[in-house]
């Protein structure tokens, strides 16, 4: 199967995800990735899938999958954005030298953590979720689970001197 059949079928599915993509989003920059991204996912599979009448199901499924994972990603970075604004604000906004500290903290204590501690606490942060962390891994999804809890409570107790009470 060449290229050229494999585009121009795709192109003939982006306006039916761009209607799709409405079911998420208004904002037409958001829906415009989402197609982007599900039609890039979508190439690993297509060959094998392409004369399949349910292509188009398949391609929802994808975007949908997309979007649920960017909201989890987004929500986790809010989560941790929420922990740094308890921290004491006022400091880090009028000193700067006082915020490259924080920041500097933060590293250090991800950079002791074990490597495979910190690795699936970055895939964490970077929005994966514990299943695909475990399956990266090859480490049981519990196990993952537990490096993740043990990592934040580490952050939460080694950067406590940064939290307003």
């Amino acid at each position: 199967m060449n290229s050229q059949t494999i585009n121009s079928l795709l192109q003939e599915k982006r306006p039916i995800l761009e209607r799709l993509a409405f079911k998420f989003t208004n904002d037409p920059f958001e829906i415009d990735d989402l197609v982007q991204e599900t039609l890039i996912r979508s190439l690993k599979q297509i060959e094998n899938l392409m004369y399949d009448p349910k292509l188009s199901s398949w391609l929802f499924v994808i975007m949908k999958n997309i979007y649920i994972n960017n909201y989890r990603k987004q929500k986790r970075i809010n989560a941790i954005d929420n922990t740094l604004l308890n921290m004491d604000t006022q400091a880090i906004s009028k000193n700067k030298a006082e915020s490259d500290f924080i920041v500097s903290d933060i590293h250090k204590v991800l950079k002791n953590l074990k490597k495979s501690n910190y690795e699936c606490m970055v895939m964490y942060i970077n929005g994966y979720k514990y299943q695909e962390i475990a399956e990266k891994m090859n480490t049981p999804e519990g196990t993952i689970k537990t490096r993740i809890h043990y990592c934040k409570k580490l952050l939460e107790k080694k950067l406590k001197q940064y939290r307003v009470n």
